[in-house]
């Protein structure tokens, strides 16, 4: 049998290779930042390009599966790991991450965004994949759109592109930390 997915010692590892290398680490980070469209949209700091590219991920969310109203939250849930050093997110995404709603944003990302990662492996592991957890019902479009957001709205908070890994590309309780290190550091440079 593989290597589970949802591994605390993988995670428990992960984390200490960062705080190694970087120092303080805030995980998990609140964001305080909105969630719900309307908010988005009237935000004073979130970018009108920005702002109007999650307004379109949004609708087609909603036309996705018919759930219209899929975000029960005023402001982000807690994103997996904040790096001061790097000024970026770092979220290890879980199989669970990969469905079909997933691979609709991704689509729809507007040209020319920063992230730190590969959208097309990203979009095609959803492919591939095709996850489903749906209890709520709706609960791969809400996953979907925090994801989108924690991506899409880091430029308009001054912070750098988020830097995403899959939580089993590494048994990452097994690897050294200059492993997760030479990982992050590739990312930068997408």
């Amino acid at each position: 049998m593989g290597h589970y997915a949802h591994c605390t010692k993988c995670k428990s590892a992960f984390l200490k290779s960062l705080e190694e290398e970087f120092g303080g680490v805030e995980n998990p980070w609140k964001s305080g930042w909105p969630c719900r469209i309307e908010d988005i949209l009237r935000h004073s700091s979130i970018k009108r390009k920005t702002a109007q590219a999650l307004e379109k991920i949004y609708m087609a969310l909603q036309g996705h599966r018919g759930y219209h109203t899929f975000v029960g939250k005023s402001r982000l849930p807690p994103c997996d790991h904040y790096v001061p050093a790097l000024n970026c997110l770092i979220e290890l995404d879980e199989p669970q991450h990969f469905t079909a709603p997933r691979a609709l944003t991704l689509s729809m990302y507007p040209a020319g965004v920063k992230i730190g990662y590969r959208r097309k492996t990203w979009h095609e592991k959803c492919l591939a994949l095709n996850r489903h957890d749906n209890d709520p019902a709706h609960r791969d479009e809400t996953r979907a759109w925090y994801d989108t957001l924690r991506d899409l709205l880091p430029a308009s908070f001054g912070l750098n592109p988020t830097i995403r890994l899959l939580s089993n590309e590494k048994i990452w309780c097994e690897e050294d930390s200059g492993t997760v290190l030479s990982m992050i550091r590739d990312r930068i440079s997408y």
